[in-house]
């Protein structure tokens, strides 16, 4: 495997888990995270903390055989992005909300109709967990994802570096689902009836699983993720 500079500097765990400690504290005070621009987020950050950011910006998910396609982005208004917001949960018989979350006034009709037609069907409807993610906030999960794993092969099969996610994509955007009720946590998504219903209504809906098992992406499963078709 043959890294770059950037993908060296990444494998520094000090500096990484240091630049996401202080993405953390930043998460207090900056609302809307989530459609930071990159100039906004450098401007924030310090010296030392943007050089893993932007180096994240550099990776090459071929470098570590895994096919996250490329998105040509083009300048996004977050203006005419919709907030989806007040979605409750319950956790351990515990109400909780989640963060504000954003999504494309297309994926808005996909969404309040596949929310109508499942509570008719099944009487269940999911919550959009986490919606568009500028480039800049993608930088930022990717970062705090390998702060967690300590390994950029592993991270890249579960996070796409920014500009190769479809998170980022305002044209086809991609979602992740979750159930209303997630008990410990919502990792049996796909032994769900919520997933099984969404599996069989997809097409109609408008709506993909972009990675199904055993994908030819050498992306993890993840059956809680959906695009627009």
């Amino acid at each position: 495997m043959s890294f770059r500079s950037s993908d060296e500097l990444l494998l520094d765990s000090a500096k990484v888990t240091e630049a996401s400690e202080a993405i953390n504290l930043i998460r207090a005070t900056h609302a809307d995270l989530r459609i930071i621009t990159i100039d906004e987020l450098l401007s924030i950050v310090s010296e030392e903390h943007r050089k893993p950011l932007l180096a994240v910006f550099d990776l090459d998910p071929l470098v570590y055989d895994v096919r996250h396609t490329r998105i040509d982005i083009k300048e996004f208004d977050p203006g005419s992005l919709v907030a989806v917001d007040s979605q409750i949960y319950v956790h351990n018989g515990t109400e909780r909300q989640l963060g504000k979350q954003y999504i494309t006034p297309h994926f808005k009709d996909i969404f309040s109709d596949l929310t109508e037609r499942m509570r008719a069907d099944i009487g269940r409807v999911v919550l959009i967990q986490s919606g568009f993610r500028s480039p800049a906030y993608q930088a930022i999960t990717f970062l705090q994802h390998l702060a967690r794993t300590g390994s950029i092969d592993q991270t890249m099969r579960r996070v796409a570096p920014p500009n190769h996610s479809q998170h980022n994509n305002h044209t086809r955007l991609a979602v992740d689902l979750m159930r209303t009720d997630i008990g410990h946590a919502d990792i049996d998504f796909d032994r769900s009836v919520e997933y099984h219903w969404l599996l069989a209504n997809a097409a109609m809906l408008g709506i993909s699983l972009s990675f199904p098992k055993d994908n030819g992406s050498n992306v993890d499963f993840e059956p809680w993720h959906w695009q627009q078709l």
